[in-house]
């Protein structure tokens, strides 16, 4: 149902459920749920999360940090902070809220590696800042949307181990 609600929005999603291996988590969060919670939980955490997912879903970036340009670009790949909207190679690439977030980071931080920390607690909300898989599972997720749609197949997202990610600038070389 899921994978069916994500063709046509991006709604904040959190799974409540009884199963809780890590597979069953796993493929929640590929197919586009935003957060999964398991049964025996609290109603403060139920709270929390709600908040955390309804805090995500809000806008970012301050209008003051915003440069003259609000598109950053490298190579095919180009993400417009003010409209909330990102394109490869000219063509409209959906991602959903939380993917576009990450990506906003990491483009705002271009060339610079943003720790896992930094990027847990920015996207999901301080009380996730150890939570590492969700980090993964959404990277993971959008390196196979990318590859998907680019067409030099170059690897955008750079992974540092036990650090975090950065978003490279490449250069498009015509022929």
């Amino acid at each position: 149902m899921l994978e069916k609600l994500r063709k046509f929005t991006n709604v904040p999603v959190i799974m409540l459920t009884a199963r809780s291996n890590s597979q069953d988590k796993v493929q929640a969060l590929n197919v586009g749920a935003d957060d999964y919670l398991t049964k025996p939980f609290s109603l403060d955490e139920l709270f929390a999360r709600v908040n955390a997912v309804l805090r995500r879903s809000q806008p970012t970036i301050p209008e003051q940090q915003l440069t003259n340009s609000s598109i950053i670009t490298t190579g095919e790949f180009s993400l417009d902070i003010a409209s909330k909207r990102s394109w490869i190679n000219g063509k409209e690439f959906k991602l959903t809220y939380t993917e576009f977030s990450l990506m906003e980071i990491l483009a705002l931080n271009l060339d610079k590696v943003v720790q896992h920390e930094t990027l847990l607690t920015d996207v999901w909300g301080p009380e996730y800042r150890d939570d590492i898989e969700y980090l993964r599972v959404a990277i993971a997720r959008i390196r196979r949307k990318m590859k998907e749609k680019l067409t030099n197949k170059e690897e955008y997202i750079v992974t540092y181990p036990g650090l975090g990610y950065m978003l490279k600038s490449i250069q498009v070389v015509e022929s």
